[in-house]
């Protein structure tokens, strides 16, 4: 066995005597969906005697009420010792829930499975929700954002008719009061400046006019201050509130609450937040509270699809490391090279490499990412621009059509919304905005404190949507609780390819999308390689190629694994892309 360590197993935190033919296992690492971090698959393991009837006393217990039982295996270690102490080589637990066999009461047939493993991590996602989640108390009403929206109908003609007829009448009447209180405080003042001379008659009957003007103008201004807040209220919703989460949030407290840390690189996770579906209108409170969690019917309820959703839009995979004693979820994009490749403990060693595959099958004649428009918002329809992009590959140079292989379609549908910004005002908005302005100069005119009008470009920045229900959960990237003038670019299907999708072209990033791949192959790998590879599926070859393992098959009396990899390698310049995002 070459360099193979001593080495010591423990089950339920004991020293145990090693499983039946335990040099003989052979271990399974594959890297599903080109994870990083391997997931760990054996043979049945054959536990006998003493450690077979604990087996069968800690399934037991689950039925006296003296233990946990069935559902949570117990711990399985397998440490190496060394000169310099011990060392967790395998750090999991016996999976009594799958492939149990119990042969004889001293004979125990079981699985291992890696505790802190992708798979692991995985599938006690899937079964949980963010509600329960919220019951628990795992997420509070302080951990949401009241996010402003705007209920806004397409143009109403009668509606832009009488704010315009309205703001003209109004204006017309207080320019003519405006008229006769200048003519009266002349009046007042010329009689005035004649003294004891001038007629005391004319100074009464000017003082009166002056005063009558004055009060109609008091009661004008009032009638009109009613009628504007009439329009407001009956032509415009109010400002209402949705609750949401950042998203970076969704991540960090559900893995918390697994018992592990969250930590990611990608800063639109602070950017962005999740808003759930509604059925019901808005509070016109910011400050109500209420759940800003993924709602039952929506894409991203339980944590698993969260994690899915993030590693579609950015090209991520997720991993999980010791830090200082806690075991954190990283969720790191495939083109942060820093994170994947330079941290790779392994190198591939030399050897003979005759028989070659190219990856050709992963390269689609076109690919598709796009967002998915909310039919109950009609403005998702009218919005278009930023909700899909394409981006289609061909030969830069063809010689026969019938022979080119350049083929098939890959989509990438994200089972969420585009938010629809409210960028201006429409021709409703403008002649009310009219109203409020001559409201605001006259009320302010006379020591009042009017803000009709920038209560209406408040609006501007803020989501627009044309009904109180939406079927579609919203991504959204914020600024101060609205979205910014340049969002469509900020935060689109464009964007998505152009900062972490496109690492998959064949060719940008100098073509980097291209690999050779190997099957099969024979390499010198001991158990400390292993263990180093099982962590991170990215390496390096001897002369600085990037690499990555796809499967190991390696078993303890061996000091050779077969492996299946991949490198990377430019075989093809003759190729070129085009880019279209619909308006």
């Amino acid at each position: 066995m070459g360099n193979f360590p001593d080495i010591t197993f423990q089950l339920a935190g004991q020293t145990v005597n090693p499983p039946r033919e335990w040099l003989d296992f052979e271990i399974l690492a594959t890297f599903e969906r080109n994870n990083p971090q391997a997931n760990i698959t054996t043979e049945s393991i054959n536990f006998v005697n003493e450690e077979a009837k604990m087996l069968r006393d800690w399934i037991n217990a689950g039925i006296n009420g003296t233990g946990v039982g069935i559902f949570e295996g117990p711990a399985f270690t397998i440490a190496i010792n060394s000169n310099s102490g011990q060392y967790d080589a395998f750090k999991g637990f016996v999976n009594l829930a799958e492939g149990l066999k119990i042969n004889s009461p001293v004979s125990v047939s079981a699985t291992i499975q890696k505790e802190s493993g992708l798979v692991s991590f995985s599938e006690r996602t899937e079964g949980v929700t963010y509600q329960s989640l919220y019951d628990q108390g795992i997420y509070t009403n302080n951990d949401f954002t009241s996010i402003p929206y705007i209920l806004q109908e397409e143009f109403d003609f009668w509606q832009f008719t009488m704010l315009s007829v309205t703001t003209f009448l109004m204006a017309k009447e207080l320019a003519s009061v405006t008229k006769d209180l200048a003519k009266d405080i002349a009046n007042i003042i010329a009689h005035t400046a004649g003294g004891a001379t001038g007629p005391a008659a004319g100074i009464a009957f000017s003082v009166a006019s002056a005063v009558l003007n004055l009060a109609y103008a008091v009661l004008l201004i009032i009638y009109i201050k009613q009628l504007i807040e009439q329009l407001i209220a009956q032509i415009f919703q109010p400002v209402r509130y949705k609750k949401g989460i950042q998203w970076r949030k969704l991540f960090t407290k559900a893995c918390n609450y697994l018992g592990y840390g969250f930590s990611s690189s990608i800063s639109d996770l602070d950017s962005v937040w999740y808003i759930p579906t509604s059925t019901e209108p808005g509070s016109t409170s910011s400050g109500t509270s209420g759940n800003g969690l993924p709602r039952s019917q929506d894409f991203g309820y339980t944590v698993f699809e969260q994690f899915k959703l993030a590693q579609d839009a950015f090209e991520a995979k997720f991993t999980i490391k010791d830090v200082n004693g806690q075991q954190t979820v990283y969720l790191e994009p495939l083109n942060n090279s820093a994170f994947w490749v330079q941290q790779s403990a392994y190198q591939l060693p030399d050897v003979l490499d005759e028989v070659t595959e190219y990856n050709t099958e992963e390269l689609k004649a076109n690919i598709l990412i796009s967002f998915t428009p909310d039919l109950n918002n009609a403005w998702t329809l009218k919005n278009w621009r930023g909700t899909s992009y394409e981006i289609t590959t061909d030969q830069i140079v063809t010689v026969n059509q019938k022979h080119k292989t350049v083929k098939g379609l890959s989509e990438l549908r994200l089972p969420v919304a585009l938010p629809v910004r409210k960028d201006g005002l429409n021709d409703a908005e403008t002649a009310l905005l009219g109203v409020a302005q001559v409201v605001d100069n006259v009320i302010n005119f006379f020591g009042g404190n009017s803000s009709y009008a920038s209560q209406i470009t408040a609006r501007i920045g803020m989501l627009k949507v044309s009904s109180h229900e939406w079927q579609i959960p919203v991504l959204a990237k914020l600024s101060g609780g609205k979205l910014p003038a340049n969002h469509r670019t900020i935060w689109s299907a464009k964007y998505l390819w152009d900062n972490y999708i496109n690492y998959r072209s064949f060719v940008s990033n100098n073509f980097g999308g291209q690999y050779r791949i190997f099957k099969e192959k024979k390499i010198p790998m001991g158990f400390s390689d292993f263990l180093a590879l099982i962590e991170n599926s990215y390496c390096t070859t001897l002369n600085g190629a990037s690499a990555q393992v796809m499967s190991i098959k390696w078993n303890f009396s061996s000091d050779f694994a077969t492996a299946d990899y991949r490198v990377q390698e430019i075989y093809t310049k003759n190729l070129k892309e085009t880019f279209r995002e619909e308006q």
